[in-house]
């Protein structure tokens, strides 16, 4: 049996089958279990046709889901991956996976460092990234999108853009006063 082409009536017992009230619930239940395959259907298929929507498809589906870490500037690609990947982040906004999922989608990567791996005060955090782009002309962007996915009652220290080859700290972003600190003031690495 299918679930467009249901008919509850063949489950019941032969005694049962003759009933007038259970023939009125076998079909009320049939119409139902149509109208929700129908459903389930769209659903699945608004899923499958993700990686084939243009540009202006995927804003509008970020609206309807209420994608509030969504970029309407990010590529087509990372806007099929945020939109894919919705739901599980959702599930884990404000964890330590989600701000890196979602920073790496936009800005390459990044990583997390929680204030027990630095010695920051506690619920303070710093972000790593190798994305000079980050200091340069995203940077209010960035901190824009942490603010939206950070646990709200934990703290953004500072970003640190390294170098990728030698780690070397070459800016450090402090987002309170958004003052961009070189290497040649820093000190060396911290």
């Amino acid at each position: 049996m299918r679930l467009d082409d249901c008919v509850s009536q063949k489950l019941l017992p032969l005694f049962m089958r003759r009933d007038a009230f259970n023939i009125a619930l076998c079909n009320c239940i049939d119409d139902m279990v149509k109208e929700l395959w129908t459903k389930l259907q769209a659903q699945l298929r608004f899923w499958d046709y993700i990686d084939y929507m243009t540009e202006a498809q995927l804003d509008e589906c970020a609206k309807e889901l209420c994608i509030h870490w969504y970029r309407y500037t990010a590529t087509i690609e990372k806007k099929r991956d945020i939109i894919k990947n919705y739901k599980e982040v959702k599930s884990k906004l404000g964890t330590v996976w989600a701000t890196e999922y979602i920073l790496g989608v936009y800005f390459g990567e990044a990583t997390i460092v929680e204030y027990w791996e630095y010695g920051g005060k506690k619920k303070h955090f710093k972000i790593q990234t190798w994305n000079t782009n980050t200091v340069n002309k995203d940077a209010d962007e960035f901190l824009k999108i942490m603010n939206k996915i950070k646990r709200k009652s934990s703290v953004l220290d500072y970003i640190e853009i390294q170098e990728k080859s030698t780690n070397e700290i070459i800016y450090i972003l402090t987002p309170g006063t958004g003052e961009i600190i070189e290497n040649n003031e820093i000190g060396g690495k911290m």
